[in-house]
Order: C-alpha cells, then structure tokens, then sequence
C-alpha cells in the first residue's frame, strides 16, 4: 500500500485524480469513503495535518465505522 502511496505522493496531479474520482455520479460509496482516507493518509504522510483532518473526516462520516480512518483519527489527535 506504501507504494500506491509513494506514488501518489510524486504525481502532481494526484488531489485532482482521486478528487475527481470521488465526485463521479453514481460512485459506490465503499470507494468514496476509501478515497478520502487515502487523501487523508497521504497528506498525514507529507505533514498537511489540516488537510489530513479534513479528509479524515469526511471518511468517517461516509462510513463512521471505517477502522482506519478512526485509527488515524487518533493518531492525529496525538500525533507521536
């Protein structure tokens, strides 16, 4: 997965595709609220703490069961 990450990371465009990925009509919504916890995980990932927080957070209110994107949550309430 830290590869996909890498990646998305060294792409510029990489907000704009998966952005435009969430904002497709008639999206199943596993992939929406998967989406933005890798917006999220990538931005925890590069220091955008604020960015992370945003995105995190509409993952779990897609999906508030979401057990990454609560991990995350915590981790960026302490971050270590």
């Amino acid at each position: 997965m830290y590869f996909i990450i890498e990646y998305f990371i060294s792409s510029k465009s990489w907000t704009r595709n998966v952005t435009k990925l969430i904002n497709t009509v008639n999206l199943d919504w596993r992939v929406v609220y998967s989406k933005y916890y890798l917006l999220a995980l990538i931005n925890y990932m590069i220091g955008n703490m604020k960015n992370a927080k945003t995105y995190n957070a509409l993952a779990l209110r897609a999906h508030p069961p979401y057990s990454l994107a609560r991990k995350l949550k915590e981790q960026l309430k302490n971050p270590s």
